[in-house]
């Protein structure tokens, strides 16, 4: 367990100056039969955590005036809308009228599962610093991305499967009926199995 925070802001600027890291000690001894999984684990956590440091957050999301809110699908959904991670996510998903890169309801600073599972920067579960995570940096002008290329791992998760299951209801055919594309009950966009899925 971890947590982040920018302990002080360039308000000029709008970009985080100064950060802090918290990692619970108790989750930093290796109690696996795999240590190079365990520490794979923790340098996720750690780059996940100083991605919010470098202002992947609602703050600075708000500051910037990158984010909007439409319903969707009959939901109040929170969305990104940075010119370069909205361009990426419309290539990514093979839908060009996507709104918006979807926000997590929780927090508003992190991805939903539903959009870009697998993702480093969702709230929990994911591996990969993608393009579009990289992108969003840019769009806030953070000034620390300097070869984004460079920088990121491909993503999977959701790529040309066009616009149904990001504006239309998953109990349609366009929505994804029946796939991964249905969510959990509490509808925070987390992929679940069985019964509990529902439509978002």
């Amino acid at each position: 367990s971890a947590d982040d925070g920018a302990a002080s802001n360039n308000p000029a600027a709008y970009r985080p100056i100064v950060a802090t890291l918290n990692f619970n000690p108790r989750h930093l001894d290796p109690d696996t039969a795999d240590p190079a999984a365990f520490l794979e684990a923790r340098v996720d956590t750690a780059t996940h955590e100083l991605m919010h440091a470098l202002g992947f957050h609602r703050f600075f999301f708000d500051l910037r005036g990158l984010i909007t809110h439409a319903v969707i699908a009959g939901v109040n959904r929170t969305l990104f809308t940075g010119a370069s991670a909205l361009q990426l996510a419309r290539a990514h998903t093979g839908c060009p009228t996507l709104p918006g890169v979807e926000l997590a309801r929780a927090d508003a600073s992190h991805w939903t599962r539903k959009g870009f599972d697998g993702d480093l920067m969702v709230a929990a579960g994911g591996y990969a610093l993608s393009e579009l995570s990289v992108a969003a940096l840019v769009d806030l002008n953070v000034g620390y991305v300097r070869n984004a290329a460079a920088a990121y791992e491909r993503t999977v998760w959701g790529r040309g499967v066009g616009c149904g299951p990001y504006t239309a209801p998953c109990n349609t055919t366009e929505g994804g009926a029946g796939t991964l594309f249905c969510f959990d009950a509490s509808g925070n966009g987390n992929p679940s199995a069985g019964d509990t899925r529902r439509c978002t």
